[in-house]
């Protein structure tokens, strides 16, 4: 898991708990053919824990990211600026090369509809 910078400097704090049911214990110090050593026991066994940690110095670890953080935000902030310059000069280009287009047809139609009406005269005679 990756954390943020607030997150490394908030403190960590871990729980664990426990249970266990026993029984008495047995031991065979003569093999087992002979007769056992019974040693008595706690029966139940119950264990918590609460532990908790800050960060006070990591090797100035914590600054020197901050630092690269802000260089890192600069940067992408020049590289989105670089992308909207990009972004509206194409954009640009295109209209123009949309109204260069447009004025082509119109040409095309105004002269087709000349030459339509030259030879609807012609045809008219």
């Amino acid at each position: 898991m990756v954390k943020t910078e607030k997150e490394e400097k908030l403190p960590e704090v871990d729980f664990h708990s426990g249970y266990n049911q026993l029984t008495n214990i047995r031991q065979y110090e003569s093999g087992l053919t002979h007769p056992s050593t019974r040693y008595n026991t706690i029966k139940q066994m119950y264990d918590f824990t609460l532990s908790a940690s800050i960060p006070v110095y990591a090797g100035g670890l914590m600054k020197n990211k901050e630092k690269k953080k802000t260089v890192m935000d600069s940067e992408i902030a020049s590289l989105r600026t670089h992308f909207s310059e990009r972004e509206l000069k194409m954009k640009i280009i295109t209209a123009y090369l949309q109204i260069l287009h447009l004025q082509e047809q119109k040409k095309l139609m105004e002269s087709k509809m000349k030459e339509d009406s030259s030879t609807s005269v012609i045809h008219s005679f």
